[in-house]
C-alpha cells in the first residue's frame, strides 16, 4: 500500500519512477543506474531493507529517504 500511494504521488509530479518490490531487483538495478534519490521501504519481501542500505553505502552516498510501517524506533534509526 505504502509502495503504491508513494509511486503514484511520485509519478503524478513528474517524477520519473522505477519501482523495485525486492531487493535483489533493487540491487541489480542500483548497481546499473544509480538513481539521484532512493525511496526505500524497510520491509521488502525478500529481505530486509537496512541490509540493503548497509550494501548501498559500501559503494554510494546517494541520498535515501526511508519509508517504514516498523513500529520500533530502534529500526528505522538504525537505517
Amino acid at each position: 500500500m505504502v509502495r503504491t500511494t508513494t509511486a503514484e504521488t511520485v509519478f503524478n509530479a513528474g517524477i520519473k519512477d522505477n519501482v523495485l518490490p525486492t531487493v535483489a531487483q533493487a540491487t541489480e538495478h542500483l548497481a546499473q543506474t544509480p538513481p539521484s534519490l532512493l525511496v526505500l521501504d524497510l520491509g521488502l519481501p525478500d529481505g530486509d531493507g537496512v541490509t540493503l542500505l548497509r550494501a548501498l553505502r559500501t559503494w554510494s552516498s546517494m541520498p535515501v529517504l526511508v519509508l517504514s510501517a516498523r513500529a520500533h524506533e530502534h529500526d528505522k534509526i538504525e537505517a
